[in-house]
């Protein structure tokens, strides 16, 4: 998948996320950066002054279902509550996700 086109799929999942009325970040960036020397995570969520940005192994570049799922479980990451742990909210937004399809 060219860089391009992940910019565009993040995007696409930003508004189906937003219709389902999820709320995301305000400050995501809306670029995805590739990150060629991650081994073991496929992507994170990385706040530089302000902004997040997302990342994804290169290795998902070929795997379309798991990089869509990774840039979701990215996207889930909002603001003031980017750390895992939260399994109400988990649960919620996957039943959410699973009733849309997505």
């Amino acid at each position: 998948m060219e860089k391009q086109e992940l910019d565009v799929l993040l995007a696409e999942l930003s508004a189906q996320l937003r219709e389902l009325g999820i709320p995301l970040g305000k400050h995501i960036a809306p670029q995805v950066e590739v990150n060629t020397r991650a081994q073991r995570r496929l992507g994170c969520c990385v706040c530089r002054e302000g902004r997040f940005t997302i990342q994804v192994s290169a290795r998902l570049l070929e795997d379309g279902p798991l990089l869509r799922a990774t840039l979701l479980h990215e996207l889930l990451h909002r603001e003031g509550d980017a750390a895992h742990g939260n399994v109400a909210d988990a649960v919620a937004v996957g039943t959410v996700l699973h009733a849309a399809g997505l």
